[in-house]
């Protein structure tokens, strides 16, 4: 752990570098088994920090870059943008690629899920760029990235994106429009700058831009939880933006104010999801304490996510345990899944909503053997390879099973 402190202060204080920072997908690591392995970063990134690497007259232009990963042995890779759409294809995305097989920890399967850090920075020598990256090896490195720069989704369009003014040298965090979504700054009501809205409100806020659809949950509970992370952003800045300008008397008071601000993000990050299909639930004819109970107690003071057809039915004995059914929630499985394995102990068949882009095959078959079923949201289940699809049910498949029995 003090290496990964040391390597991201070095980072954050003595490089002039840019930020992209995300979780794995199965299409970044080798899972995919296929020959294009590398990790994806969106063009509009790569062309700010390789403006070589923008080049329309070619096929496929491509950098090199110097790399190490974890402070270790240095290895020049190659930052490739595949652009033959531009000449008849299909193609137009930007990879690295070069980075020796599942001996790169990067690309090694069981690193799906797991978080990765690229801090880009400019000319090294002879051309080329460098690019220092690191990749989480566990619970403990996941969680301090986190503190330090806030909650990291497992969907692309969700990963933090740092960039380096080059006259102040602060960074300015690269934000995603989303229609209607946005807040502007005359929009925040005078009352958050006391008291930031709850995750309620700004969920009811969500709902009155994403109405609710009966045949596309999957998609709307995806579109929700984006419309959410913008609408946090833009109340966070206009929000952060006028405490900063006040200044502050201590430093005692700056740490503890950002602090603050990180907590928030990892609080919203923590129950967005429970939230959402908490809300879709109802949506689709569900009562609570009638279809389904939330967060109630089970036995040992086990408090499983959902609980199917309600806490009350799931502590009677009497009641047939083959006709009960549970539901965790959580954002990314990787190292976390297990934990649902000792909730609701009547229920041997765990089924678990989460948001990750794909899983190894290792991870995989471990929890088939555990019992424990995926559910997907359909937008997500291509990043599943076709043999785990036959197994994951998407979230309008969980509710016609909770709902008809």
């Amino acid at each position: 752990m003090q290496q990964l402190i040391s390597w991201i202060d070095q980072h954050l204080y003595s490089m002039s570098c840019d930020w992209y920072i995300k979780r794995l997908s199965r299409n970044d690591t080798l899972a995919n088994t296929t020959h294009q392995a590398g990790p994806y970063i969106p063009k509009s990134f790569m062309f700010h920090v390789l403006p070589d690497l923008h080049n329309e007259a070619i096929l496929n232009p491509r950098v090199v870059l110097r790399t190490s990963i974890g402070g270790q042995t240095q290895r020049d890779v190659t930052a490739i943008w595949y652009n033959n759409k531009l000449f008849g294809q299909t193609r137009n995305e930007v990879r690295l690629t070069n980075f020796g097989g599942q001996e790169s920890i990067l690309l090694h399967p069981d690193s799906t899920g797991s978080i990765a850090i690229f801090a880009f920075y400019g000319d090294v020598g002879d051309g080329q760029y460098g690019c220092d990256i690191w990749v989480s090896q566990s619970r403990e490195e996941e969680d301090y990235i986190q503190e330090v720069f806030g909650a990291i989704e497992p969907n692309t369009r969700h990963a933090v994106t740092l960039l380096r003014d080059g006259s102040s040298g602060d960074f300015r965090l690269l934000a995603r429009p989303l229609e209607g979504c946005v807040l502007r700054a005359d929009e925040i009501d005078e009352h958050w700058h006391e008291q930031f809205p709850s995750s309620t409100h700004i969920l009811h806020l969500v709902l009155r831009r994403r109405p609710f659809r009966q045949n596309h949950i999957d998609e709307l509970l995806m579109n929700r939880r984006e419309c959410e992370y913008v609408l946090f952003q833009s109340i966070e800045e206009v929000i952060v933006k006028r405490r900063l300008e006040r200044h502050f008397t201590t430093v005692h008071d700056f740490v503890a104010y950002a602090q603050t601000v990180l907590q928030r993000r990892k609080a919203r990050s923590g129950r967005s999801l429970e939230l959402h299909v908490h809300q879709l639930l109802q949506e689709c004819g569900l009562q609570e304490d009638v279809h389904f109970s939330y967060n109630k107690v089970t036995e040992q003071n086990k408090t499983p996510d959902f609980v199917f057809p309600s806490a009350r039915a799931y502590n009677d004995r009497t009641y047939p345990a083959h006709l009960l059914r549970m539901l965790a929630v959580k954002t990314t499985v990787k190292d976390r899944w297990r934990q649902i394995l000792h909730e609701a102990d009547r229920i041997p068949m765990k089924h678990l909503l989460t948001l990750q882009e794909g899983v190894s095959d290792n991870q995989w078959l471990e929890m088939k053997e555990a019992g424990v079923v995926l559910v997907v949201p359909r937008p997500i289940q291509k990043f599943y390879p076709v043999h785990m699809r036959n197994d994951i049910v998407s979230l309008e498949e969980f509710v016609r099973l909770v709902r008809d029995g």
